[in-house]
Parts: C-alpha cells; sequence; structure tokens
C-alpha cells in the first residue's frame, strides 16, 4: 500500500513471505499456478467515499455482509456503516456500464458504529469475513505475507468476545459458506491456501496482476475472487471436480483515484468493497456482476415453473 509505513524493506518482506510459503509447499502437495492471461470482462467504480467523510481513520481490510460494509480502522478498531442507495434502486447503473447504463444512484453511507478492543491485526494485514452475527481475521502479532504468528479470531458483535478458531492464519480470510471451508493466502507468493482440519493445504497459486503482491481475496457464487495491491484487476478462479483450480475470467477496471486495494469483501448491493487508506470504494457491474449474482428465490421457482410448462408443452406435442 502506498504510504506504508516498514520496518523492513518491501523487497524482503516479499522475500521473506515467499520462503515461508515455500516452506508451507513443501507440506502440502504442489498446487497448480493460474496464469491471468487476457482481460475477459469489466468493471466500475460507484462509490469511493474518503476516510474524513465517513469519520473515522484510514480505511483499510474490508469486510460486508447484508447492508453492512466494515473495515480495519487502526489502533485495534473495526468501523462499521449501513449503506443503502438513495433515489433509484438500481445499483449497478453505471455510466460507462454497457449492460445498465446510466447515470449512479446516490450512495448513502450511515455515521459508523466503532468496535473496539477487537484484537484485529495491523491495517493492511488482516484482511476480514463477515457473516450476520460475526466477524473473522487474523489477531495481533502476525508475520506480514506468511501464515502463522496470529490465528484466526472470531469477534462476537453482539457481545463484543473474541475466540480463537485458528491457532494461525494468513492476511486474508474467506469461508466457502457452502461447505464451511476457511481459505486463506501469503501475499507476496500470491498463493491460496485452504484449512482441511488440521493444516494448511495450498490450492493455488497466480500470476502478477499488475499489483506489488495479492492484497484481497472473497469466495463468492462458488468461485474464488482474487486482487493485488495497486492494480485494477479481479482474478475469477474455480476448483474443478478432479481438486485443481483454473481461471474463469479476468476482469478490469479503470480507478481514478489511481488507489491500492486493500482487502476485498463482498456484500452490500451485490458489490465488492475495498479499502485503499484514504478511500472506501464500491466496485462491481458489467460482466463481473453476471458472475456474482444470485438469482432470487422467486426468480428461480419461475424459472422451474417455466422449465415444467415447456415439459408439459413437449409432452402434449408427443401426444
Amino acid at each position: 500500500m502506498k504510504g506504508k509505513i516498514m520496518k523492513k524493506t518491501q523487497a524482503n518482506r516479499i522475500a521473506v513471505a515467499v520462503a515461508g510459503a515455500m516452506a508451507l509447499m513443501s507440506a502440502s502437495a504442489m498446487a497448480n499456478l493460474i496464469t491471468p492471461g487476457a482481460v475477459d470482462g469489466n468493471y466500475y467504480v460507484y462509490a469511493s467515499p474518503t476516510y474524513t467523510s465517513l469519520g473515522t481513520g484510514s480505511i483499510y481490510d474490508t469486510a460486508s455482509y447484508g447492508n453492512y460494509v466494515y473495515a480495519n480502522v487502526g489502533n485495534g478498531q473495526i468501523a462499521r456503516w449501513t449503506v443503502s442507495l438513495s433515489g433509484g434502486t438500481d445499483a449497478n447503473v453505471h455510466p460507462d456500464n454497457p449492460l445498465d447504463t446510466g447515470p449512479m444512484v446516490a450512495r448513502t453511507f450511515s455515521a459508523p458504529t466503532i468496535y473496539g478492543n477487537t484484537g484485529i491485526d495491523g491495517q493492511s494485514q488482516s484482511g476480514m469475513f463477515a457473516t450476520a452475527d460475526a466477524l473473522y481475521y487474523r489477531g495481533a502479532g502476525g508475520t506480514w505475507g506468511g501464515i502463522g504468528g496470529a490465528g484466526l479470531i472470531k469477534y462476537d458483535l453482539g457481545t463484543g468476545v473474541t475466540s480463537t478458531v485458528l491457532s494461525t492464519v494468513g492476511s486474508f480470510v474467506t469461508q466457502d459458506t457452502a461447505t464451511g471451508t476457511w481459505y486463506t493466502a501469503s501475499e507476496g507468493a500470491r498463493a491460496v491456501y485452504s484449512w482441511d482440519g488440521s493444516a494448511w493445504m495450498q490450492e493455488f497459486t497466480f500470476g502478477n496482476l499488475a499489483g506489488g503482491h495479492m492484497d484481497g481475496m472473497s469466495f463468492v457464487n462458488g468461485y474464488m475472487f482474487v486482487s493485488d495491491m495497486t492494480s485494477d484487476f479481479l482474478l475469477q478462479a474455480k476448483k474443478n471436480a478432479d481438486g485443481t483450480w483454473s481461471k474463469v475470467n479476468l476482469f478490469q477496471y479503470t480507478d481514478g483515484t489511481a488507489a491500492a486495494l486493500e482487502g476485498l469483501g463482498f456484500g452490500a448491493l451485490d458489490h465488492f468493497w475495498a479499502g485503499t487508506g484514504t478511500y472506501l470504494q464500491e466496485i462491481g457491474g458489467g460482466q463481473l456482476q453476471q458472475e456474482v449474482t444470485v438469482p432470487e428465490p422467486i426468480s428461480l421457482a419461475l424459472f422451474g415453473i417455466g422449465l415444467s410448462g415447456m415439459g408439459w408443452v413437449i409432452r402434449r406435442r408427443k401426444v
């Protein structure tokens, strides 16, 4: 992240992270490398409020659930905002979006709710995962870019009580809620791991997305989405039946703030949210939106009715 205060040089930190990742790889099956390849689609920036306008310290390491957006705002504090649309209902309308073209609907952010004494690791070092009643993140004392040094912490949003879920975790955490599988990552090595019940096992690595290092991940709609710091790309990957991973799409946007992403949470307005230090960015729409939008139950029901009707017509024609 631009402006980070580091005790080591960026090169040394990445070297340490890569060495740690290689050590982990020696203890697990060598995972496959995903090459980003050509750009397959676009997405867009919908909101970029500054941390001063949102009433907090600098914004990093985001998460989202429902209409809430969370961010690590420093000093062990996590901020939460409620985001809503004002003057419209379509969150995907954007002047540059060919799939939903028009003026953007205004976003409204509530005053922040601040959770203190969370024990979260330092800013830009602990991507979060949110559920309806809890936040999950790496505890203080973690190693930049590597796995270990601090555990995966659960913070109960109702009581403020923290508990340790796993004894070690990397800089980011996300979960496949359908299977309960936890995922983490090594920043410098761009390596993604899953928890197999007793250890972190490497799933895949991915090529440079034009950023300094990996800086965000989120499992959405059956896919893993990963990002790089200082880049304008999101890589979508899927796990195949044989256990390997492969690229699905590479998405790109143009960021007028020239900011570096920190964290990648999905939820509010069916969009991704990322911190940049100065900005809280809402990103989505375009071809990306088609990959993350889950049909509403009523839509699925109507689709099923339609299929049933087609089957009835076909049977009638055969009579």
